[in-house]
């Protein structure tokens, strides 16, 4: 309800900056404008939303899984973390638009391309909250599971990886956030479907309220996808809380 309050208000300040300062329609057209172009064609807009949505999904499945591989890999095998940790992190100084064209070249210009898209970008942060999670110390649960005899590798996987979701939950909050930056750039490299090639296209023959609409569309679903993934953390996350939940 409060996204909604705020989002209305959004709008009335759009709709009333609009009319008192006379912008012309093809720089930004009012929200009646907007919403009347996403009524008029809800099928198109609905089929190239479920693509991108489509694309958003496996991308950020793909890279949470992989993040979290190389996380756990960097804090089960210590000796690797010298090697590929600097790498990591010198890797995320290219630009994203930077590979585009190499992994079009590399996969082809299929949806593949924009899924690989969307998991590089949902990959650096659930690595780095995997690692920092799984690499803090605990010396009153290290010393109970030394008197109880416990092994190492089922401490690991009984212990700390519940343990490590309080902190790796806001790296995977921000990782979802940031999925639909990668979906939509790989349509703007190559893509003929999706939220992002209708607003290239549209920008190209200055439709702004085709973009705008397209943009609204993207918005809803990284907001639904976002909300979704946050229940599924407060709902799995009860046992750091201070109460379970209801």
């Amino acid at each position: 309800m409060r996204a909604f309050v705020v989002l209305l208000g959004l709008l009335i300040v759009w709709a009333v900056f609009v009319r008192v300062a006379q912008v012309p329609s093809f720089m930004l057209p009012s929200p009646e404008q907007a919403l009347l172009e996403l009524i008029k064609r809800p099928v198109f807009y609905g089929y190239h939303a479920g693509i991108t949505a489509l694309e958003i999904v496996a991308g950020a499945g793909l890279g949470l899984v992989a993040g979290l591989a190389f996380g756990v890999l960097l804090v089960r095998f210590r000796g690797l973390e010298p090697w590929f940790w600097p790498l990591l992190v010198a890797s995320q100084a290219i630009p994203v638009f930077a590979i585009g064209p190499l992994l079009t070249l590399w996969i082809g210009y299929n949806m593949m391309m924009r899924v690989t898209m969307a998991a590089l970008i949902i990959f650096f942060p659930v690595a780095v909250s995997t690692r920092h999670s799984l690499t803090r110390r605990h010396p009153n649960i290290d010393a109970l599971l030394r008197s109880m005899g416990a092994k190492r590798s089922r401490a690991f996987v009984f212990v700390y990886l519940p343990l490590a979701f309080e902190v790796f939950a806001p790296g995977l909050l921000v990782a979802v956030a940031t999925a639909p930056i990668g979906a939509v750039v790989g349509e703007w490299i190559g893509s003929s479907a999706g939220l992002g090639h209708v607003m290239l296209d549209a920008n190209a023959k200055v439709q702004t309220d085709t973009m705008i609409a397209a943009l609204f569309v993207l918005c809803l679903i990284a907001y639904s996808f976002f909300a979704l993934v946050s229940l599924f953390v407060r709902r799995l996350g009860w046992w750091f809380q201070d109460t379970p939940p209801r």
